[in-house]
């Protein structure tokens, strides 16, 4: 018991040691890629402002006030 101890302590540490290092790299990368993927989504946006438009209306039931031509602008 008290010899595989040290072996097991040693496994716990640097277990714990990778999770934490897994932890940071999260904390790290999430950030980056949220706002790579917002810039795209932008990006994406503005050029098909007219379709999410379209779709945002329709999505809210405001389609058929697009197609009476209040929309169009």
């Amino acid at each position: 018991m008290q010899r595989s101890l040290p072996g097991d302590y040693v496994a716990n540490a640097s277990l714990r040691r990778t999770s934490i290092l897994n932890a940071g790299v999260c904390w790290t990368e999430a950030p980056a890629a949220l706002t790579i993927f917002l810039l795209v989504a932008i990006g994406m946006g503005w050029r098909c402002r007219g379709l999410w438009q379209w779709f945002s209306h329709r999505k809210h039931g405001w389609g058929k006030m697009k197609r009476s031509g209040q929309w169009d602008q």
